[in-house]
């Protein structure tokens, strides 16, 4: 048995020769260890293993003769079909019609290979809860042909989970799974793009959390504030600043857009809880309406403009800050929130007489969202001009002619003139 064992280890570590300086955080010795222990325990396990480490094998590029070496050896050590074996389970991973069945496709996967293991309870509910969200954002990838927001998202998902104390190692052995799953599903197309924002990840040796920015000493002292549970110091700290002077665009970026992208960073370094998060959101949202008698004093413009979050989104304070902005600019503007449907939208429109639809997207896998509704817009209403902001917009400026907006901003201080020059 012993030599058995020696032969299986030296086979394993034999085909990653060429490629260990590149997993290098993957302890490769352990991990072929278990894999060992799986097998021989568990010689049922065969076809996820071999399949697995086929997956790994082909994201390092080191070739496919080796590979079938190396299954052939273990087989043969294994006394098992191969063939017979690696066929049964790939019948299991037939493409899917929806994104949930391949998620706990995924799921099993990771679990019949490293459940036994000692991962963290922790790790095994977040692969539970977003693996379907993993998957989302590869279709919307592949579907707006944006390596960008893939390669941030797979940054942003390293960062989150090694948070939370799940080394870097685990993350990239799941998301190995992740690769094998896909690779054998509808999304199969995406390979290339997964691949891509992978090695970018490893280039970038990127196993330290994101660090938080240095921000003015008027948001940190609001932040505080707001962490702190202080909800009349911070509305009395911002109504002070409001009366001696201080303008309202000026406030709204300082101190508003730039304490709620702290708090982003803090909650995405495990360092806030989500009720913290939503609990500063309201806070600042409660504020911001009480600066509203200042905001609707100027004069009007005679322009009119409808703004929403489209699709399930709910992050709404950035197309409110850009509701308020053009307000302040003299648009009467029809603010519709959160998760609106495009239904409403469009009859928004045409009550209100629009001459320009706002609409945000935080969150990669509402771009369909956004698609869909421009693409009823310029059906139903052509004369109306659309603008696109958010995140994703950021990451990939050319994402919003993709989708068939008239422009994009990435801050509400641009909005006003950037729309005046689409209807001039």
């Amino acid at each position: 048995m012993l030599n058995q064992t020696s032969k299986i280890r030296d086979t394993f570590l034999s085909i990653y020769t060429n490629g260990l300086d590149r997993i290098h955080f993957l302890d490769i010795g352990a991990h072929v260890d278990w894999m060992i222990h799986k097998l021989e325990h568990h010689p049922q396990s065969y076809p996820f293993i071999t399949t697995w480490h086929q997956s790994l094998y082909q994201f390092l590029d080191l070739g496919e003769l080796s590979f079938s070496d190396f299954t052939q050896q273990i087989s043969g050590l294994l006394n098992i079909d191969t063939v017979d074996s690696n066929k049964g389970f790939l019948d299991a991973l037939e493409p899917h019609s929806k994104s949930d069945q391949l998620a706990e496709s995924l799921v099993q996967t990771h679990l019949s290979l490293f459940q036994s293991e000692k991962v963290s309870d922790e790790f095994w509910s977040l692969i539970r809860e977003e693996s379907n969200r993993h998957l989302q954002f590869l279709e919307q990838a592949i579907q707006t042909k944006s390596q960008v927001i893939l390669n941030e998202y797979i940054s942003w998902v390293f960062n989150f989970y090694t948070s939370k104390a799940v080394p870097f190692g685990e993350v990239f052995r799941y998301f190995i799974s992740y690769r094998l799953v896909v690779q054998h599903s509808y999304l199969k197309e995406g390979i290339g793009i997964l691949d891509e924002a992978l090695h970018q990840l490893i280039q970038k040796n990127s196993d330290q959390v994101q660090q938080t920015e240095d921000i003015t000493s008027h948001a940190k002292t609001y932040l505080d504030y707001l962490l702190n549970g202080l909800r009349k110091e911070a509305t009395s700290f911002i109504m002070n600043l409001a009366d001696n002077g201080m303008p309202l665009k000026d406030i709204y970026i300082q101190i508003f857009q730039a304490s709620q992208y702290e708090i982003g960073l803090l909650w995405e370094n495990n360092k806030v809880t989500i009720a913290q998060e939503h609990y500063c959101t309201a806070t600042t949202q409660m504020i911001m309406s009480m600066l509203y008698p200042r905001i609707f004093s100027t004069m009007d413009n005679g322009l009119k403009v409808v703004t929403a979050c489209v699709g399930n989104e709910l992050h709404e304070m950035g197309i409110r800050m850009v509701s308020d902005f053009l307000e302040m600019d003299g648009w009467d503007t029809y603010y519709l929130g959160a998760n609106t449907p495009k239904e409403a939208i469009l009859e928004a429109l045409v009550e209100y007489k629009a001459d320009l639809l706002a609409i945000s997207v935080t969150l990669t896998p509402q771009i369909k969202d956004a698609s869909e509704i421009i693409q009823l817009i310029k059906k139903e209403r052509p004369e109306v001009k659309i603008m696109v902001g958010g995140y994703p917009f950021i990451l990939d400026p050319e994402l919003y002619q993709r989708i068939g907006a008239d422009a994009a901003v990435n801050s509400a201080t641009e909005v006003h003139e950037k729309a005046l020059s689409l209807l001039s």
